[in-house]
């Protein structure tokens, strides 16, 4: 069964409109879906940006910007995403 979507009224940015319009933009696949959970988890990231990695003690990490391997590879992966966007942009339409 389709879920039923609730419609809110916000003012946006113009460069918020033209994220919303791309998304929106994107056709229903499997890839839409894929980026759908990629912007879920990434925003709940930045909302809460804690590691889910124990420190000694057992209690999680609330520190992102220790020095550990957990914290190093979501930078790793969002400074990866930033230089593909680059370098994309940079080459140009083929």
């Amino acid at each position: 069964m389709k879920q039923q979507q609730q419609m809110v009224s916000v003012a946006l940015t113009a460069k918020e409109w033209q994220l919303i319009s791309t998304l929106r933009g994107i056709p229903s696949s499997p890839l839409r879906r894929r980026v759908d959970a990629l912007l879920d988890d990434l925003v709940d990231f930045i909302k809460e940006p804690r590691c889910p990695e124990m420190q000694a003690d057992g209690v999680p990490c609330e520190n992102v910007h220790s020095n550990c391997d957990q914290c190093a590879h979501a930078g790793d992966m969002i400074d990866s995403l930033a230089i593909d966007s680059y370098l994309c942009k940079k080459a140009g339409p083929e």
